[in-house]
C-alpha cells in the first residue's frame, strides 16, 4: 500500500492517504461504471519522450480541461487491491512527473461523469528510446489534439 500511495504522490505532487481511496467494492462498481467510455471514439497519439514532454502535458492537461473540468479518477498498477483515488480534475496531474514507466507501463485517467478516458502507455522502442501513447476518448477529450510543440 505504502509503495502505491508514493506512486500516487509522484503523480499529483501531493501526499495521499489511504481515507482518500475508494473501497475496493466501491472501486469495482467505478471501473464497471468507467467502462462505458470503451465503445466512444477515440484518438491515439505516439510521442518521444523529452525535456519538452512536460510543457507538452501542461497545455494539453488545459485543454482537455476546458474540454470537461469533471473530477477524474486515477488509476494505477494495484489499483485493484489498494482503491481508486478521485482528485478535482485532470489539472491535478503534475505535468513534470516522472516519465520512467511503472511495472504496468500505463496510467489510465476516467472522469466521473463517464464522458471521457486518458490513457498512457510507456514504453522503449529497440533502440532503447522512451515513447508514449496517448489515448484521447469519449465525447470531450477525444476532440483534444496533443500537439509536439
Amino acid at each position: 500500500m505504502i509503495a502505491y500511495l508514493e506512486a500516487l504522490k509522484g503523480y499529483l505532487n501531493k501526499s495521499i492517504s489511504i481515507e482518500q481511496l475508494a473501497s475496493l467494492e466501491e472501486t469495482e462498481v467505478i471501473r464497471a461504471e468507467s467502462s462505458k467510455t470503451s465503445s466512444l471514439s477515440i484518438s491515439s497519439y505516439e510521442i518521444s519522450l523529452t525535456k519538452s514532454t512536460a510543457m507538452q502535458f501542461y497545455n494539453f492537461f488545459k485543454k482537455l480541461y476546458a474540454s470537461n473540468s469533471s473530477p477524474v479518477y486515477v488509476w494505477i498498477e494495484y489499483v485493484s487491491d489498494c482503491g481508486v483515488l478521485l482528485i478535482d480534475s485532470i489539472l491535478a496531474i503534475r505535468e513534470d512527473f516522472d516519465f520512467s514507466p511503472d511495472d504496468n507501463g500505463v496510467i489510465v485517467f476516467t472522469t466521473s461523469d463517464n464522458q471521457d478516458r486518458l490513457s498512457l502507455n510507456f514504453w522503449s522502442n529497440i533502440n532503447g528510446e522512451q515513447r508514449l501513447t496517448i489515448e484521447a476518448q469519449g465525447n470531450n477529450w477525444q476532440k483534444v489534439e496533443f500537439s509536439n510543440y
